[in-house]
């Protein structure tokens, strides 16, 4: 009887070891990115879900098996938190969490909160350094600047424009032509004037 219930506790305790991993992955992340590289996922919740600017929260990270997805255990990471290029939390010394997860208490500040984890090490091996990079947004986001809108021409009523400009420009053209035939010079009249009233008399030949 005594043989039956020590099976019986193994399988239960074999059991648990198999499903903890398991429930750990199946755990609501809001959000999930990849590592730079793709060696790891990285899976992050904050408690509250909603939080304020200033108010201290926790902000869950798990290392995830991108083929799994399960909780991928004994990770060397850092993480720096950083808001309009200063920072926020961190950058902390290279930490080493043995259960795959690490839980950080924060205060982001309003706009966009940019999270860097740097994962160096997998099962107590060094590897070349991954970045997994996210933003978490509090407030309302940066209004950008837009430019003032342009008043619309159809490219029909664009090109009549273009078309009217060199007549206009031929038109002063022969204005100018024409101010000028009208004016006339009233001294080069009066020496046309003088010319025509002067007739030459005929010279008389005397005879020798």
């Amino acid at each position: 009887m005594n043989v039956h219930l020590g099976i019986f506790g193994a399988m239960i305790l074999a059991m648990g070891i198999f499903a903890s991993p398991m429930l750990a992955s199946a755990q609501t992340h809001q959000q999930v990115v990849s590592t730079d590289i793709g060696t790891l996922k990285v899976g992050v919740l904050t408690e509250p879900a909603s939080p304020k600017p200033g108010e201290t929260l926790k902000m869950k990270i798990d290392f995830l098996n991108p083929q799994s997805g399960i909780i991928q255990e004994h990770i060397d990471y850092t993480v720096l938190i950083t808001n309009g290029g200063s920072a926020v939390f961190g950058p902390i010394p290279l930490t080493h969490t043995s259960l795959g997860s690490a839980t950080i208490p924060v205060q982001f500040k309003d706009g966009e909160n940019k999270v860097v984890i740097e994962i160096q090490g997998i099962l107590f091996r060094p590897i070349p350094t991954e970045k997994a990079s996210f933003s978490i947004i509090l407030g309302d986001k940066p209004v950008q600047s837009k430019e003032e809108p342009k008043a619309d021409v159809k490219p029909t009523e664009q090109k009549q424009a273009d078309k009217s400009k060199p007549s206009e420009v031929k038109d002063k053209k022969d204005l100018k032509k024409d101010s000028k035939k009208d004016k006339k010079d009233p001294k080069k009249d009066k020496k046309k004037d003088a010319k025509k009233k002067t007739v030459k008399k005929p010279v008389k030949k005397t005879e020798s």
